[in-house]
């Protein structure tokens, strides 16, 4: 029997159209660990079909977004989620605690749920949506994306952050308490291991993987690859930018969505790990990247820069000219490209999933979430 199970709602978990990205990846891997616990919780999300579907501890309510938005090539968002049986399914379900990832109109049910239920109310923030919108949109756009975040995220009564600077810049915001909950990495799936390419192939690869999206900073790459870094630049992804960079970057290589196998070869053969973005809370590719042995050179705005260890695991820069001249030398440097191997390898296995399960029992413990009534299940 199952009672008081938890409620993660989010917008993606890879069943709409095998999206990856860091929210999903994120929310499967915390998934998997409350199913290893025998404990109970129900993930509201989007695919195809729509269904009800149980899994031991783990039961899926997946809302098909026929009548959504794309708001990303494998990304969708649904206004009519608040219709239909899914709906009414989860809001007759009795739950200890709703845990939301993303402030649409499914985070927005989800906060209904647990206002209605007075259940703790957890949103997560994994993304500025307001600095995505001005990059996309303009200032117009921003602004009301701004004001909407203001109204989602005061309703929760604990704030999920990935990074202490992402903790910094919300805390002027808003009015719930932030705390922070990092991540974690499988460094079996992401490891050296996975390497096909020989050692003295004569190539250095340089890699971007994740979404092709302007605000990932990825209008700079072909500034930073002005032909004077001695890397080939591979790009795995998918995204609105696709295009436009693809013209941008007529030397490099574009392989679309990897996963599985192919993903894991694909950063275990690359020399440098390239992550331009000025967005991003925290970047799980960080450590898939240093997990497989590749050191990474970010800037230094918001969460990467405490994922990356300057001079260690990779570089920590400030502006394209110091970016470009970071993938020069560890281009040129082959030594270096060793020794910084080693490390990120060795600091990418610091994060373990199970100790992110458990820092994230205690945030929910401490809005009033007592994991006794979460029964295991049988």
């Amino acid at each position: 029997m199952r009672e008081s199970p938890v409620l993660l709602a989010t917008n993606t978990f890879g069943l709409l159209d095998g999206e990856i990205n860091g929210v999903a990846y994120t929310c499967r891997n915390v998934v998997r660990m409350f199913r290893q616990a025998r404990m109970a919780i129900d993930v509201l999300t989007y695919g195809r079909p729509e269904r009800i579907e149980v899994d031991g501890s783990v039961r899926l309510l997946v809302h098909d977004p026929k009548n959504g938005l794309n708001i990303d090539p494998a990304l969708r968002i649904d206004p009519f989620i608040s219709l239909g049986r899914i709906r009414r399914e989860a809001a007759a379900t009795r739950y200890s605690l709703v845990h939301s990832t993303t402030p649409d109109p499914l985070g927005w049910l989800a906060a209904d749920i647990a206002e209605q239920q007075r259940v703790p109310f957890v949103a997560g923030y994994h993304t500025a949506l307001d600095a995505y919108a001005r990059v996309r949109l303009g200032e117009v756009a921003e602004t009301l994306m701004t004001a909407l975040l203001q109204w989602y995220y005061d309703r929760a009564d604990m704030i999920l952050v990935p990074s202490i600077a992402v903790q910094r810049t919300l805390r002027p915001r808003f009015n719930a308490p932030i705390d922070i909950l990092g991540r974690g990495i499988n460094t079996d799936v992401f490891s050296p291991l996975h390497r096909t390419r020989a050692e003295d192939d004569g190539e250095v690869r340089a890699i971007y993987v994740g979404r092709i999206a302007q605000e990932k900073g990825l209008d700079r790459l072909p500034r930073i690859f002005d032909g004077s870094v001695p890397a080939a630049l591979t790009i795995v992804g998918d995204g609105p930018y696709a295009a436009q960079l693809r013209r941008l970057c007529p030397a490099a290589r574009f392989t679309g969505m990897l996963s599985g196998q192919r993903l894991s070869e694909e950063f275990a053969n690359a020399d440098l790990f390239v992550f331009p973005s000025e967005t991003d809370s925290f970047g799980n590719v960080l450590l898939q990247a240093m997990a497989s042995g590749v050191p990474a050179i970010v800037t230094d705005v918001l969460g990467p820069k405490e994922v990356v260890i300057h001079g260690v695991t990779g570089f920590v820069t400030n502006g394209i000219n110091e970016f470009r001249d970071a993938c020069r030398r560890l281009a040129a440097d082959r030594a270096l490209r060793s020794r910084m191997s080693l490390s990120a390898r060795r600091h990418a296995a610091r994060f373990q999933w199970q100790a992110v399960f458990e820092k994230l029992l205690e945030h929910y413990e401490s809005v009033g979430w007592n994991r006794v009534n979460l029964r295991r299940a049988a």
